[in-house]
């Protein structure tokens, strides 16, 4: 059979004397030690991965929150409103008035 034109070794062009998936992903994947892989590794690994993206990002996430509704406040008298000077500042007030849970 004639060889699929190959774009790089990861990404062959499409071969329609195979499906896409069988294209694009080796048959078997194999670990460093030369077994093959369950089919809920890559599953769990993929979680794994996308829990720790989380966990580093959401931090972030609620000190930009905190920074764009700065100012803005339910009570009429403006009692208790915040302003932060920048990310650092945001970090650092939160961390002092509200502990580690604030993140």
């Amino acid at each position: 059979a004639p060889r699929p034109q190959v774009l790089s070794p990861a990404f062959p062009l499409f071969d329609q004397s195979r499906g896409a998936r069988e294209a694009t992903m080796p048959a078997v994947v194999e670990s460093p030690g030369g077994t093959p892989t369950k089919w809920w590794h890559p599953l769990a690994l993929g979680g794994v991965a996308g829990s720790m993206g989380e966990l580093l990002a959401q931090p972030m996430i609620v000190v930009r929150t905190r920074m764009m509704v700065q100012g803005v406040s339910s009570q009429t008298s403006g009692e208790g409103l915040v302003r932060y000077s920048g990310f650092v500042d945001t970090c650092r007030t939160m961390f002092r008035t509200e502990g580690i849970g604030s993140f």
